[in-house]
């Protein structure tokens, strides 16, 4: 039998059939409210979610995304889920990993590819839509709260509510350089997302390192001050300015501007390199 015959005669309903979908966690700056004009406000990350307006899990909190259809690549569903539910557009989205445990959701098994993308929110309009009942900015915070029982926290909050899942390390489960982790208890978050969100932010601290992604979360021109203050916020950790700027001195370049209404003193703006802004 040649391959044609057997393509004509090949039964697919013989195998079980996984439905695929996306999940995108996307990440943005915020300025924190200041009082004093003459310091320059903190950064504060946050991540963008949305509640679900439909069975399983209606009401609680989960990252935007849905099924992948028969005629789009994993990609494309990504990028029409993301504006679907939220209104919000990325140009670059980053594939972290899948998640495929059989059990991650009720109706069937569901396999989904997670996406990780940094956006400025200036730039974007958040409305909820789809099956989405509302989509907002929430910040973020993910810490290790028992070193010896490898226990971390992660919190989610926002004006009106408080997330959060606690998860602990699984060494074998470990993905490259992030640990593997399992999920010990979630409040207010959909499916295993919790799980995805903390994988999202591990790999953008790792990340972080050794590329200038960073700066698509800053202005085209950004004091280094502002630049230390997006890597803190995301690291969640003080740095020493002195080595934070020989850390980042490949990135950036200086220009012959300085910072106006960004806090009382004057500060010489910079830019990213024009290798990494192409």
């Amino acid at each position: 039998m040649n391959e044609k015959e057997f393509l004509s005669k090949y039964d697919s309903a013989k195998y079980e059939k996984p439905s695929v979908a996306v999940d995108i966690s996307i990440f943005s700056l915020f300025d924190e409210k200041c009082t004093n004009y003459r310091k320059l406000p903190n950064k504060k990350l946050k991540i963008l979610l949305v509640r679900r307006g439909q069975h399983p899990c209606k009401g609680m909190h989960a990252l935007p995304g849905g099924f992948v259809k028969p005629d789009e690549t994993l990609e494309e569903a990504a990028y029409r889920e993301l504006q679907e539910e939220t209104g919000a557009r990325c140009n670059s989205l980053r594939q972290l990993r899948t998640f495929s445990d059989p059990n991650r959701d009720p109706r069937r098994r569901v396999i989904t590819c997670a996406y990780t993308a940094l956006v400025d929110a200036k730039s974007q309009t958040i409305v909820g839509g789809s099956d989405a009942a509302d989509a907002e900015w929430y910040d973020i915070h993910l810490r290790k709260e028992n070193h010896q029982e490898g226990i971390w926290k992660l919190t989610l909050l926002d004006n009106k509510s408080k997330l959060y899942a606690v998860l602990k390390e699984n060494s074998q489960k470990r993905v490259n350089e992030l640990p593997g982790l399992e999920i010990l208890d979630s409040v207010g978050l959909a499916f295993d997302h919790a799980l995805i969100i903390c994988y999202s932010l591990l790999k953008l601290r790792e990340q972080i390192k050794y590329e200038p992604i960073v700066f698509n979360l800053l202005p085209p021109l950004f004091s280094l001050t502002e630049a230390q203050q997006a890597y803190e916020s995301i690291l969640e950790t003080k740095l020493y300015p002195q080595a934070f700027r020989r850390k980042i001195k490949g990135f950036v370049e200086e220009t012959s501007d300085f910072a106006e209404n960004r806090g009382h003193r004057p500060s010489k703006l910079y830019k990213l390199l024009k290798r990494y802004d192409e």
